[in-house]
Order: structure tokens, then sequence, then C-alpha cells
């Protein structure tokens, strides 16, 4: 019975199989007090493991090119690079984490600019996103819609 479970699952998971293995590798990572073994900041902890999920994305998008549509790809994609650049941004710039920074005006300006560039951002994600889900419920409605038809008329 569990068998069957793991396969249905493995299964239906074709489409993210690497974004999983990445995800539970960046959760690990993310974990891991690896600062008791290299010399980084919180945030640059933060971001390795960030980078690890964006790499994810990427690389099953060019896995899965071919079977993937193009609300898929222009998902899978565009979450890669948002994780992407929000982990060049914290490996970057330690001094993001309030513990450790000295606070200007400079400072406070950067990361006014950083929180609305991400906000577009996730703006952005949130309607690519949904556009996807619209885009394969509509597939789905007229391949059900077809086998009905076809069902009707034998």
């Amino acid at each position: 019975m569990a068998l069957k479970f793991m396969q249905k699952v493995w299964h239906s998971a074709a489409r993210c199989r690497l974004i999983l293995v990445f995800a539970v590798t960046a959760l690990v990572l993310f974990i891991y007090p690896i600062q008791h073994h290299i010399s980084i900041s919180r945030f640059q902890h933060w971001g390795m493991a960030v980078a690890v999920l964006g790499c994810g994305f990427l690389l099953e998008t060019v896995y899965s090119f071919r079977q993937l549509d193009k609300w898929a790809c222009r998902c899978y994609v565009s979450t890669g690079l948002f994780f992407s650049s929000v982990a060049y941004v914290l490996y970057n710039n330690p001094w993001l984490d309030p513990r450790i920074r000295v606070q200007t005006a400079e400072t406070d300006r950067i990361e006014c600019m950083f929180i609305i560039a991400y906000g577009v951002f996730c703006v952005y994600l949130a309607a690519v996103w949904t556009k996807w889900i619209i885009e394969e419920n509509k597939l789905r409605t007229e391949r059900t819609q077809a086998a009905e038809g076809s069902g009707n008329h034998q």
C-alpha cells in the first residue's frame, strides 16, 4: 500500500522532481549551522540556501523543457531568477542584517529599494503563476469536454 502511494506521488510530481530535491537540499542547508565551519554571516547562510532553491527551479526548467508548456517555463524561470537574485543580494550584502549593520540614511535607502523591487517582483510572480493555473485549468476542461463528447457519440 505504501509503495503504491509513493509511486502515485512520484508520478504526480513528474514536472517538479528536481525542484523538490533542491528544496529539501536547501532546507537541510538552511537548518544546518554552517557558520560553525566557515566564517559567514546569518544572511550569507540564508543566501546560500535560497541559491540552492533557485538553482532547482532553473535546472528543472532546463531538464523538463520539452514537457513543459510556455507558462510553466515562464513560472519556473521567473521563480528561479527571483530566488537566485534574492540569494545574490543576501550573500553580497551581509550588512542587511540589523544585528550587525550601522544604520545610516544610505543603508536605509538601499534596503527600501530592495523591498520595493522584490515587492514588484512578487506581484509579477503571482501574476505569472496565476496565469499558468488558469491556462492549465482551461486545458483540463477542454480535455474533459472532449472526452465526454467522444464518449457520447459512441
